[in-house]
């Protein structure tokens, strides 16, 4: 289960991997850093991190965190979003992702189109086992 929080209490929501895959959703097809411990391409198929944060009605000037099931916490500046377009991805190569699987919700960037992705800044924010996306 997801937990999508807003500002406002009244806008939180939990959304399953249904009711995920239910909105629109973009593929990358991209090779992660090897740090990251997943070698080769991979097809990653998921919603746009942007359209979540508006939905929350989240937008420039918001502060967008995302946290993973172990507690770690990273936050997402909107040029991000802007500029690279990442997706909260729900599937790998066409399948739903474990957790042993860095799943079941990984961000993922283009690293493949972006070369200035390939440091250590942006391996922080490829968070995976997310399990709650916050908009202030």
């Amino acid at each position: 289960m997801l937990r999508l929080q807003a500002a406002t209490p009244a806008t939180a929501q939990a959304c399953d991997l249904n009711g995920l895959e239910k909105l629109p959703a973009r593929t990358i097809t991209t090779a992660l850093p090897p740090a990251l411990g997943l070698a080769g391409v991979q097809h990653w198929k998921g919603v746009p991190l942007r359209q979540l944060v508006e939905m929350l009605g989240g937008g420039e000037h918001s502060h967008i965190q995302l946290t993973a099931l172990n507690d770690y916490s990273i936050r997402i500046p909107w040029s991000d979003l802007v500029r690279y377009d990442p997706i909260v991805a729900y599937s790998r190569n066409h399948q739903r992702m474990g957790i042993r699987d860095k799943g079941p919700l990984i961000l993922i960037y283009p690293f493949d189109g972006h070369p200035q992705l390939q440091t250590q800044e942006y391996l922080n924010r490829t968070i995976w086992q997310v399990n709650a996306i916050s908009v202030r």
